[in-house]
This record gives structure tokens, sequence and C-alpha cells, in this order.
């Protein structure tokens, strides 16, 4: 079960393997919420806060070892999924 509530956007991985999706946590939440679901295993293998601001734009690096999302008031969020 996906646990994201209201999707604001999608990324795929250059390799095809992952899917980031961000909304979210709940329909109570303001805070984005963006899951990485690993579509081999069909499983979720991580979670990230993005903060209180809506997500705009979700992509991942051509690298895929970061994942980058711009928000609503202009802000750019970065996770390194290397670790």
């Amino acid at each position: 079960e996906l646990s994201i509530y209201a999707v604001q956007g999608l990324s795929c991985s250059s390799d095809g393997r992952y899917i980031a999706v961000a909304g979210f946590a709940d329909h109570r939440s303001v805070k984005n919420r963006i899951v990485i679901i690993d579509l081999i295993k069909m499983s979720e293998v991580s979670s990230l806060s993005g903060g209180q601001d809506g997500l705009v734009k979700l992509t991942f690096t051509p690298s895929d070892r970061r994942l980058i999302a711009s928000t609503e008031d202009g802000n750019v969020l970065v996770w390194d999924l290397s670790t």
C-alpha cells in the first residue's frame, strides 16, 4: 500500500527501476512526503520529508544518485540517495 495521500508529482529513475512519488502524508497533513518505490520488488525502499510547501517538480539526477524537488515558493530540495 502506498503511504501517500493526494499525489503531487512523480519521477522515474533513468534505469526504470525506481519511482519517486510525492504527496501529502495523509488527508489531514500539510507536510509533504516523498516515497521511493523499487518497481522490481514492488516495495517502498525510502521515505523522505519534503517540508510544508507544495511540491511542483520532482526529478532524479541522470546518475540516479540524487532526487531533486522544487516547491511552490521557489525552494529547491536535494536528497543524496547513495547513502
